[in-house]
């Protein structure tokens, strides 16, 4: 399977893993039983060890994955439609849904830049449903994919959402962008103070 960029083995892992703290924080204790959680591990590895893959004109390898892991993996019955990308386990009640079930109505906002109008759709509540259990247990959470395909608008939407109490920057980076243009963006916002 063909991936956007390469991710070495041990990353993969520790996705699943961080991935597995967060589901199983949703589980009740009584219901933390094998059959539970291999299903939230299997739901996990789609997301640890797919979600990277490349998807363009000329190859689909997330079809590819999304056909390998239903042959190889029988123990959780995903329904047949459809990539596995496109159904999520709810890890409090372990029932099997759709993400498109998930996608709130759009409510206009008002008059808005047309550049801030953001409209739900069933990737962008998967891809922030999981940003958000790894974000919220302190996971670093890096998106990669080609130009205009949403990545900028995904990640200042969530950072709009976050609790008032949160602080974030934006930090442009690209190939000629070396330590010290980078040091400079960092310490742009900070206030200098000076006196006796």
């Amino acid at each position: 399977v063909e991936s956007l960029t390469p991710v070495m083995t041990i990353s993969r892992v520790a996705t699943l893993c961080h991935l597995m703290e967060g589901f199983l924080d949703q589980v009740a204790e009584v219901d933390k039983v094998a059959e539970r959680i291999e299903k939230l591990f299997l739901y996990a590895s789609i997301w640890a060890f797919g979600g990277v893959a490349a998807a363009d004109k000329t190859i689909d390898s997330r079809r590819l994955f999304s056909e390998t892991w239903r042959q190889t993996f029988k123990a959780l019955k995903l329904p047949e439609g459809g990539l596995v990308f496109e159904y999520v386990v709810d890890p409090a009640s372990g029932e099997i849904s759709e993400w498109a079930d998930r996608v709130p109505r759009y409510e206009p906002v008002g008059v808005v830049k047309f550049s801030s109008i953001v409209v739900p759709t069933a990737d962008l509540v998967s891809l922030t449903t999981l940003t958000s259990q790894l974000v919220e247990r302190g996971h670093p959470v890096m998106f990669v994919g080609s130009a205009g395909t949403g990545k900028t608008v995904l990640v200042r939407d969530f950072l709009r959402n976050l609790p008032d109490d949160a602080v974030s920057a934006t930090i442009n980076m690209n190939y000629y962008t070396d330590a010290q243009a980078l040091q400079r963006q960092l310490e742009q916002p900070i206030e200098k103070r000076s006196g006796k």
